[in-house]
This record gives C-alpha cells, structure tokens and sequence, in this order.
C-alpha cells in the first residue's frame, strides 16, 4: 500500500472505474451492451443500413420446483421479510433462477436438491405459509418472439412467466390429459 502510494504522487490517486472483459458474463454483458445500444438508437440505425435478423436463444432447466411464500398473517411481503427469506435461501446454498415477488407472496424456482430445498422448506415453515410444486422445467427464451414461445409450449402447460423487453421465462410442465 505504501509503495503505491509513493508511485502515485503527482498523479490522480483514486480509481474511478475498473472495466475489463472479466467482467462481463457470457449472458449480462451481451444485455447490457445491447440495452445501452438501443436507448442510444444504435440498434435501429444498424437494422436500416444492415438488415438484421434476431435470433431467439433458448436455454431450459430441468428438475425445478416452484415455491411460493405468504406471510402467516395475510400481510405484505415486505423488506424485512425479504430479506429473511433470501438469508435463509443463502444459508441453505439453494440459489433461485426465476422469481416474482407481489404485494402478498414472494414465488421462486430453485434447481430441486432434495436436501437442500427440503430443509430450506421447512425452515421457511416457521415464519410463512410455504407450497411447493416439483417436476417443471424453466424455460429462458432471450428475445423472444410469439412464434418461439408457441413452438415450446407444444404439449405443455405455463405454470408461472415472468417477462421484460428481452426476456421471456417460463416455469412449464407436461399437460395433463
């Protein structure tokens, strides 16, 4: 720390920004790229001169369950129980891939680890009301359109979607007959 100190006399000594390609992951990086190049118009300005085709990526998880939590006194999921709820999610190394949170219940789905969910299950059990379905797949579709939406619901039912501009996903199971 001294040494750098002494190297940086003269010179601005604070850091306002550190970027580099390691920061960027495979999917967010891409977005927010992508987010920053649409608010400035570029993306349009592309499509006109160079005709562009966008393709939607698909990616599934398999073997997911869906919990959903309510208070035990038919209040608001709030800020304080929030975050119990993602201590707890912590504490028991179970990490969520979709979630929608409303005024009155917080739904998650989490890679089903039957140890791991179980006891996280019954720990939430404590302090909220807790349901939970097994057996779905989550379906991730970035830039989506109609038509790849319909070609992956064939046979399958929508148990719960969340969607913003980009992102479509989808916790599904097989349709009953």
């Amino acid at each position: 720390m001294k040494k750098t100190k002494k190297k940086l006399k003269g010179r601005s000594r604070v850091v306002k920004h550190s970027f580099t390609g390691g920061n960027i992951t495979k999917y967010s990086g891409l977005n927010t790229v992508a987010k920053y190049m649409n608010k400035q118009g570029i993306i349009k300005s592309v499509s006109i001169l160079f005709p562009t085709r966008w393709y939607s990526a698909t990616k599934f998880g398999v073997n997911q369950v869906l919990i959903s939590i309510l208070p035990n006194d038919f209040s608001f999921i709030v800020e304080d129980n929030l975050s119990h709820i993602f201590n707890l999610f912590h504490k028991h190394r179970v990490k969520i891939n979709m979630m929608h949170n409303s005024a009155v219940s917080f739904s998650v789905s989490v890679d089903y680890q039957q140890e791991k969910v179980m006891a996280l299950v019954e720990e939430l059990r404590k302090n909220y009301k807790v349901s939970y379905v097994g057996d779905l797949e989550l379906v991730t579709i970035r830039y989506y359109n109609q038509q790849t939406i319909d070609r992956v619901l064939t046979g399958k039912e929508v148990i719960q979607e969340v969607k913003d501009s980009y992102t479509c996903q989808m916790l599904i199971r097989d349709k009953t007959s």
